[in-house]
């Protein structure tokens, strides 16, 4: 194996200017994920389709961000992590341009595929530059800021969705990605050091497994409860190929696109399952809380969105100092900390709802929710970049980023399932059981 010599970050690169260069195209792929969820109605009306394929260009581009992640992270280690992540920002803003021009529904969704594929590019490159970037003692600073710039995009995507689709049209989602994109390539490209890089192949047929089994388990988990028996086979499938692609792996040793040593590592492998655990509870909790408010109490969906703000407005609050509290605070004491305030939230969340309360009350919830945030997201990346040895950094990232896409995957499967045949409360209750989860699994790091 052939390394090049590591740039000094101290020398070619501002730390905090390269994390608001990635901030920013990060915002970017939060802001398309979350803002066509209230331009659903002028999506149908612009290109004359249905909701169902409207659906498809959400479900496109979660797709398309879901599967290649793994071998994305593993390309960072192979070629650099800010060359992987040029490219991505590079696919992304032409992917959004060509999206903003879509004449048919069919276009928009391909579009969003390729949108999706360069999110995935850019997604694990950006912890693996932080880790690389930031020593120890001040990494703990810089999660607790992207934790707060995350919250604050979550928040934005939807508001910024209405506001262009009313004043303008909801092409204008997509076509604000370009100057922002570009902003964002000339600042990677001024302050984000080079990266050591490795000239170990590429394991492709790991890859090719790899994109099979993601896609497996996430297109199943998202689809169960309809189309009959598709879901459950492409889960079968999915997950026949994930034993075969792990069998692989082994075989292949630090060969391999996922080594297995990763799992070695108590701090990363306990960190990617409460990841797995919170991916899940993270998503299952919004929409009971917000169908609540919109079907109970004739809430718009803005204004269900509204009740939800606090998570995302105090977790943006708290984050940087929980941040600037790792230096002398145990992340593993934080991590566990949080999870229990959220588990608490989410149990507010079922009171209020089972006592039929005014949708305002779910404001309370919320803001409890976003406190335990802002102790749970930063700690718990800290713990699992904290051992990475810099040749496995892109291929942790990639791993760490996947567990909480099929955690997701999970999660909204599991709500589905349970609205399907109860109410917003008993899917709420199975939020919290989920949280308690990743609470006692968390007691697994305090022990490592």
């Amino acid at each position: 194996m052939r390394t090049s010599t590591p740039v000094s970050p101290s020398v070619f690169a501002d730390r905090w200017a390269a994390l608001g260069a990635l901030a920013l195209g990060y915002v970017m792929i939060l802001v398309d994920a979350t803002a066509l969820s209230v331009i659903t109605v002028r999506l149908m009306e612009g290109l004359r389709t249905d909701v169902r394929s409207v659906l498809w260009v959400s479900s496109a581009y979660l797709l398309a961000f879901a599967v290649p992640m793994l071998v994305c992270g593993r390309l960072g280690d192979r070629f650099g992590h800010r060359r992987m992540y040029l490219l991505g920002l590079s696919v992304f803003l032409v992917a959004s341009l060509a999206c903003g021009c879509a004449p048919t529904i069919g276009a928009l969704v391909a579009l969003r595929v390729v949108q999706g594929f360069g999110a995935a590019l850019m997604t694990p490159q950006v912890m693996a530059i932080i880790t690389l970037v930031f020593p120890m003692e001040s990494r703990g600073g810089a999660l607790g800021v992207w934790g707060s710039i995350t919250g604050i995009a979550t928040l934005a995507g939807p508001l910024l969705g209405g506001v262009l689709s009313d004043v303008a049209s909801w092409r204008w989602v997509f076509w604000l990605n370009v100057p922002l994109g570009i902003v964002g390539i000339v600042m990677t490209l001024r302050f984000v050091p080079g990266s050591t890089v490795t000239a170990r192949r590429l394991d492709l047929p790991g890859a090719a497994l790899s994109a099979v089994a993601v896609f497996g388990l996430v297109y199943g988990l998202q689809e169960v409860g309809g189309n009959g028996a598709l879901p459950w086979l492409t889960l079968g499938v999915g997950a026949i190929v994930a034993a075969a692609f792990l069998a692989g792996q082994r075989r292949r040793g630090d060969g391999a696109l996922v080594p297995l040593r990763l799992f070695r590592i108590r701090s990363f492998a306990a960190s990617s399952g409460v990841n797995v655990l919170a991916g899940a509870w993270v998503t299952a909790y919004v929409f009971p809380a917000t169908l609540y408010a919109q079907q109970q109490h004739g809430v718009s969906p803005g204004g269900a969105a509204f009740l939800l703000a606090p998570t995302a407005l105090v977790s943006a609050l708290l984050a940087p100092r929980v941040g600037r509290s790792l230096r002398r605070r145990d992340p593993r004491g934080l991590l566990s900390a949080g999870l229990a305030v959220c588990a608490v939230g989410l149990g507010i969340f079922v009171a209020v709802i089972a006592a039929g309360l005014a949708a305002a009350w779910l404001m309370v919830p919320s803001a409890v929710v976003g406190v335990g945030s802002a102790m749970m997201w930063g700690p718990m990346s800290l713990l699992a970049t904290s051992e990475l040895p810099r040749d496995l950094v892109g291929a942790g990232s990639g791993v760490f980023n996947t567990t909480r896409q099929v955690g997701s995957a999970f999660g909204a499967a599991a709500v589905a399932t349970v609205l399907a045949h109860g109410s917003p409360a008993g899917a709420l209750a199975l939020a919290a059981l989920v949280c308690l989860a990743a609470l006692a699994a968390s007691f697994r790091l305090r022990r490592s």
